[in-house]
């Protein structure tokens, strides 16, 4: 339990630290637009800013790639476990993972969508706290989590598996690929 609330409190902290320099940098980018005048200055200005921003996310997303790679190098007998997902007409079920014993989990994949994501586990057995969540399109409030839950799952050297979660008896259930 006391693990738990250490990981959610790294979660928050890391959370609010993200937030915090969102709403830094909106205010300098109002702060230089009221200054200058809102003219063309501002525009370049702002263009300049912009630019600075989006070439530090890409820094910040090569750098998560370097140590994920590091990592892997490290652990060159890992396995993958793709988590479950499931598109239909107005809903995507899904499965997000929180903490792999108690740490932030390695993971693969396009960061902006849930296909073709998963974790990378060392062979042996492992405390993963992971959830389904079934989410619905904006029109609709019909977004819904299952079952939060800490589970043990041992891995095979190797071994690639795929995690799915059964809506009808909300079980987990780990497959080989």
């Amino acid at each position: 339990m006391l693990r738990r609330i250490v990981v959610l409190k790294k979660r928050i902290i890391k959370r609010v630290v993200e937030l915090s320099i969102a709403a830094i940098l909106f205010a300098m980018i109002i702060l230089i637009f009221i200054k200058q005048g809102g003219g063309n200055k501002a525009i370049i200005t702002l263009s300049i800013i912009g630019g600075v921003i989006i070439a530090g996310y890409i820094v910040y997303l090569l750098i998560g790639r370097l140590l994920v790679r590091k990592w892997h190098i490290a652990h060159p007998n890992a396995s993958k476990i793709y988590m479950m997902y499931e598109p239909k007409m107005r809903k995507v079920t899904y499965i997000q993972v929180y903490s792999v014993d108690g740490e932030t989990p390695m993971t693969f994949g396009n960061p902006y969508s849930v296909d073709g994501r998963g974790i990378y586990l060392t062979p042996g057995l492992h405390l993963v706290e992971m959830q389904c969540i079934a989410s619905g399109n904006w029109f609709q409030a019909n977004n819904r989590a299952y079952g939060k839950e800490v589970l043990e799952i041992n891995v095979e050297e190797g071994v690639d598996y795929k995690c799915e979660y059964s809506l009808e008896s909300h079980d987990y259930f780990l497959q080989l690929v």
